[in-house]
């Protein structure tokens, strides 16, 4: 319920001195925190970050209005970054940003810090493969572990019950994400 989630991030708080970030992310857990239940929690001194990744812009700008301006409400769905940053994120927890940093921090910059959403919206259109493929492949762990290591870095290993990518699936994801353009 609404309720245990709220007891679970006092019960941390009450065990730890470190700041806390409250994660909405319904895709990953199948529940989506409502309105009142981060209203609840941002009122926990320790909350310091909301990741809000519901994935509508309607409800990160519901939570930027809703908790006080000293916790930061970061996008954490990897499509809609433009649109968090020009209404008020300070952040992004993104899973792209692994293997396309200076295009990531390039976007923040261009919309938050400069508010230059034209530049944005290029480095945007390059960046929306990588950034559609993350949020709608069935393997996106798979998919950066593969591009990490494809560009010498290490990816490491893939964690059962997952599978490393088939050479079949490589290529897709190279062709899928514009690969070759990320940066």
């Amino acid at each position: 319920s609404q309720q245990e989630v709220i007891e679970n991030y006092r019960y941390i708080a009450d065990k730890t001195d470190f700041p806390i970030m409250a994660y909405n992310n319904s895709g990953s857990c199948g529940y989506e925190l409502d309105r009142d239940t981060i209203i609840e929690i941002a009122k926990i001194p320790q909350v310091k970050l909301v990741k809000e990744s519901s994935g509508t812009i309607q409800k990160l700008t519901e939570v930027l209005g809703d908790v006080p301006s000293d916790i930061a409400v970061f996008c954490g769905c990897d499509t809609l970054p433009l649109e968090s940053f020009a209404v008020g994120s300070p952040g992004w927890i993104s899973m792209l940003a692994n293997v396309a940093p200076k295009q990531c921090v390039a976007l923040f910059n261009a919309v938050y810090e400069e508010k230059d959403i034209a530049k944005g919206m290029e480095i945007y259109r390059g960046l929306l493969p990588g950034l559609d493929h993350l949020e709608s492949y069935a393997k996106p762990v798979q998919s950066l572990k593969y591009l990490i290591t494809r560009k010498g870095g290490n990816g490491g290993f893939v964690r059962r019950p997952r599978r490393e990518l088939t050479e079949e699936e490589k290529t897709f994801v190279i062709a899928s994400m514009k690969a070759d353009q990320l940066d």
